[in-house]
């Protein structure tokens, strides 16, 4: 999103300039992605997140990490993750920022959304995550418009979910490479 390169430090990995989150940013994501259901549950999101706790504490911009949570609509992941990394491992989080959290407002759409990303997967909440994650891709844009544009992103992701298409798709159009032959992904969408 591009809300997340306004706050990027830019890097060199062999010699080849690109972008990387801030700590703050980096948080965010961690445990948003932290929080997601799956069959073997996720545990590395705990050692990341006390990694930028503990390296970065000085780092981390609480006003921008509520701010984004909010622009992003991720109040209750991080909610649960925070809770957790508190009572489980003694995570350094200000009291003042997990009270604030607690008290932003979460609407019926996130806490939608965030029962569909922390349940196990059926049919039809797997297309529900889809039309979630393409509606925040797309905006607050008109139904018919996030329609059309759901089914051109679903036609793309099945063809480069199959075997063949992730390898064609990868190799022709999602990456290319870049000097010292370090392999560089473009943007898709």
């Amino acid at each position: 999103m591009m809300i997340f390169l306004e706050g990027a430090h830019e890097v060199n990995i062999q010699d080849v300039p690109t972008l990387t989150l801030n700590p703050t940013d980096q948080l965010l994501h961690v445990c948003v992605h932290g929080a997601a259901w799956d069959e073997v549950p996720h545990v590395r999101w705990v050692a990341d997140a006390m990694m930028i706790l503990k390296v970065a504490k000085s780092e981390i911009d609480w006003s921008r990490f509520l701010l984004q949570a909010q622009k992003c609509r991720v109040t209750m992941p991080l909610r649960e993750t925070f809770a957790y990394l508190r009572k489980k491992f003694g995570a350094p989080v200000s009291a003042e920022a997990l009270k604030t959290l607690q008290n932003i407002p979460v609407s019926k759409r996130e806490y939608r959304a965030y029962r569909y990303f922390t349940s196990p997967p059926t049919f039809l909440s797997v297309l529900v995550k889809f039309w979630l994650i393409n509606s925040r891709l797309t905006g607050e844009v008109g139904f018919w418009k996030r329609l059309m544009q759901f089914s051109k992103k679903s036609a793309l992701l099945e063809y480069a979910t199959s075997l063949e298409g992730a390898v064609s798709y990868n190799f022709s159009r999602g990456t290319e490479i870049g000097a010292n032959n370090v392999m560089v992904y473009k943007p898709i969408f």
